[in-house]
């Protein structure tokens, strides 16, 4: 039980902070950071990669919690 509300903190903590890069760019890259993104293409490469990186382990850790089978491998990557 323990294992799968670490999980669920990791899942809920990644998809905040990929929502945040996906929705608000500057602001969170200037919070992590302390510089602001200063054109289009930067913007675009914030939100893809910090972003997607992001919502994507945010989903996995989601997924690990509902498939009892990935949970060693989520407890593994939340560690790392």
């Amino acid at each position: 039980m323990l294992q799968k509300i670490i999980m669920w903190v990791l899942a809920v903590a990644f998809l905040f902070v990929g929502v945040g890069f996906v929705v608000d760019p500057v602001t969170f890259t200037d919070m992590a950071t302390g510089v602001e993104p200063d054109g289009a293409s930067s913007l675009t490469e914030i939100r893809a990669v910090s972003g997607g990186v992001a919502l994507g382990l945010g989903l996995f850790f989601a997924l690990c919690t509902r498939m009892t089978a990935w949970g060693p491998a989520g407890l593994v990557l939340g560690a790392l």
